[in-house]
């Protein structure tokens, strides 16, 4: 599922009401802007929402809002009960350009994060600043239990001039369990590669 703005007028909203949502091997619930039109916010309210794997060119599964211009990305709004993410797939809110990115605003009883791609990229939950517009200021999760393993990850980065965003977690119970193959650390994660500021 995509919407998409490609010129100066915004993109619409995305609703999507269910009992479970299963999106699989590169399938995509996707908000992008490619000019200065605002993408669309994404909202999902399900009872059980599983994002699993990869495509076989290695891109990942997941819920996504991005914006490649000036115009700004949308949000995603999720609300659950069970959130899985699995095996490389990504809940994700991205910008490439000047636009701002999205915020991601998680609220459910069990978030469990697990494992990475055959590439070793990680499963998670990310906001990114790749160039001079700002990453979402804030990437807020409230739940009973977070389960981040196996490499997975939380993290709000920025990697261009763009200030990264905040990660706000509301939670009875956070677990930090073990490593990816490769040895590197999964975990929660608020990371600058250049002169924009982290969360």
């Amino acid at each position: 599922m995509f919407i998409t703005t490609d010129s100066t007028g915004n993109a619409s909203r995305l609703n999507i009401k269910t009992n479970t949502l299963l999106v699989k091997d590169g399938a995509r619930v996707s908000a992008s802007t490619l000019d200065a039109g605002d993408g669309g916010d994404i909202t999902i309210e399900a009872q059980d929402i599983q994002l699993i794997g990869e495509r076989k060119d290695g891109l990942p599964s997941g819920l996504f809002s991005t914006t490649d211009s000036t115009g700004d990305a949308g949000g995603l709004n999720i609300k659950t009960n069970t959130l899985l993410v699995k095996d490389g797939a990504e809940v994700s809110a991205r910008t490439s350009s000047e636009g701002k990115g999205g915020n991601i605003k998680v609220n459910a009883e069990d978030i469990q994060l697990i494992g990475e791609r055959k590439d070793s990229s990680p499963s998670g939950l990310f906001t990114t600043a790749f160039s001079t517009g700002n990453a979402g200021e804030n990437l807020n999760i409230k739940t009973n239990t977070l389960l981040v393993k196996n490499g997975a990850r939380v993290s709000a980065s920025t990697f261009g001039a763009g200030d990264g965003g905040n990660i706000n977690i509301e939670a009875k119970d956070i677990q930090l369990i073990d490593e990816n193959k490769d040895g590197l650390p999964g975990g929660l994660f608020t990371t600058t590669d250049l002169i924009g500021d982290s969360g």
